[in-house]
This record gives structure tokens, sequence and C-alpha cells, in this order.
């Protein structure tokens, strides 16, 4: 089995038709078959142009900026509540025994894994610090070219509440000597396991099998895909969308996206709060994570 059609583009696509972009998802699929194409007549494709700051580490100002959006986004309750059809209960609920893991598994070309990533790294900050974190745009082919983002490749996490586990399976860019992105990392078999398991039937439809980005929250919440539209970060610097996200109640209040990082962030905050057992208290407590934990999953999938 190809890691790369198995872990990389199949898996991505298949992920874009289960977030409810089908018709989307299959023109992403038709620029790659006519990538594919090129490369079977010899013609070698033109690897797209990276963003100047593509793989460069986040600076420490930076970081401190997204922490201090991290911090003030505790307490947003802006906005309707998502419904929680992107979160799914694998197991039981309550505290994980010893430290809980997260598990997040993408591709850099993925533009809603681009769009995932903002209210991820946002949230992993209120329990640890992210290391290494490097700028990332989604691919420049796909459907909603150029995301502004970040990747996990390279990056460390420490925290005393929350394990992190990440695996990129794809580059941002086509390699021309075979027609796909290029090849990051494959996963362990354990973290391969859990992929096949969770990310397919019957915890998800068939349609919604091998959808990427899926996260596993300490064994308790599985997490698919991303339910927002990345149009609005297009063409925004990671200074403007953090800045923004900063001034959620001022200038860029109406803008849809940022309201969606919000509070996918504090989702993703209130299901991790439910495996470190409500540790540590005063994020766990914080009024928008209290809110956002109303809108996660009360029974167990299937």
């Amino acid at each position: 089995m190809s890691s790369v059609s198995t872990w990389g583009v199949d898996a991505g696509f298949d992920g874009y038709r289960s977030s409810g972009w089908r018709y989307l998802g299959v023109i992403a699929v038709l620029l790659i078959l006519v990538v594919e194409v090129l490369v079977k007549l010899t013609v070698v494709p033109a690897p797209p142009t990276l963003a100047a700051s593509d793989n460069v580490q986040v600076s420490a100002a930076e970081m401190r900026n997204l922490q201090t959006a991290s911090t003030d986004l505790l307490g947003y309750t802006g906005g309707t509540p998502f419904m929680s059809y992107n979160f799914r209960i694998a197991k039981g609920t309550g505290p994980v025994a010893g430290k809980p893991t997260l598990l997040y598994m993408g591709s850099e070309f993925c533009p809603y894994c681009a769009a995932g990533r903002w209210p991820l790294t946002l949230a992993l900050l209120r329990f640890g610090q992210l290391s290494s974190l490097h700028y990332m745009t989604s691919s420049a082919i796909d459907v909603y070219p150029n995301t502004p983002t970040f990747t996990f490749y390279g990056s460390t996490y420490t925290s005393p509440y929350l394990s992190l586990q990440t695996v990129e399976f794809n580059t941002n860019k086509v390699d021309p000597s075979t027609g796909y992105y290029g090849v990051l990392q494959n996963g362990t078999t354990a973290q391969q396991a859990l992929f096949t398991k969770y990310d397919s039937p019957p915890y998800v439809t068939s349609a919604q099998k091998g959808a990427i980005p899926f996260i596993d929250i300490g064994g308790r919440f599985t997490y698919l895909s991303t339910p927002y539209v990345p149009a609005n970060l297009a063409h925004k610097s990671w200074a403007a969308i953090t800045s923004g996200l900063i001034q959620m109640t001022k200038t860029d209040a109406g803008n849809p996206s940022l309201q969606s990082i919000a509070k996918i962030t504090n989702q993703f905050t209130a299901a991790i709060c439910q495996t470190t057992g409500g540790k540590p208290a005063n994020v766990c407590t914080a009024k928008g994570v209290v809110a956002a934990a109303s809108t996660l999953p009360t029974r167990v999938t299937p």
C-alpha cells in the first residue's frame, strides 16, 4: 500500500468531501488528476511557488502574540455555537488515567488542515508550550490556495497535563517526479491503527472515511475535518490574523473565520479538559470554555 496515496492525497480529499465541501473537493481532485496526466505525458509540472514565510520558524514575539490571543479568547462566547457533528466520542467520558494524549494527523497541502491548525494551536497553548512551530501555507493549486497556517512538522510540545503527537503526511507542493505531494511522515503503526479505526465506519459514514484533519483527544473524542470555510483567511498575514483574534470584540468581530477559530479553540479546550480532569482549573473553568462544553457530544458513538 502506497504511503503517499493511503496517508496523503487520497485521505485528504476524502476529508474534504466528508466535511461538506463535496463539490470543492471534486474540483481539487480534478486538479490533481490533471497533474498526474501531465506527468504521464512527460511534461514536468512546475512546482508552486512557496510563500516567503513557509517553513520559517515562528518568532518569539509572534509566539507571545499567539499566547495572548489564546488567553484572551478564554472568555469568548460570541456567535452561534457550532453543532457538534465534527466531534464524536470514541470511548467513555471522564478523565484519562495518567497524562492524556492528543493525536493530530493532517497534511501541509490541505486547506482544511490549515484552517484547523489555528484553533488547535491556540488550544494547545493553554495547556503547555509549543516550540519550533513554523509558518506554512496550504497548497497553491488546491481550493482556498495558500491559506496561511502553521505546520507541526518538527515542532515539540511540553505540558504537565497533555502529551501531543502530530503527523503531517505530506508537504504543500507536488513532487514533479511522482505527481503527488511530497511525503513528510507516515505515522507509527499505532497512530495509523487509531486513524484507521476511528476515521472509518461505524464512527464515521462511508463518505467520511479517511478524512483529514483527524484529531483524537485522549481516546475520548475524535474530531473530523474543519467546519468553517478558510476563505476569509486568504490574503491575510499571520500577524494580522493573530491581531484580529486578540481584538475579536473590536475590529475583526465581523470576520466569520476569526469567529470560527475562537469558537473551535474553546471547543477543543473543553474536550481536552474532560480528559485532564479539569486541569488547569483557570483554563477549564473559563467562561468561554464552559460555554463550549455544552456543544460537545454526550453519548458514545456508535
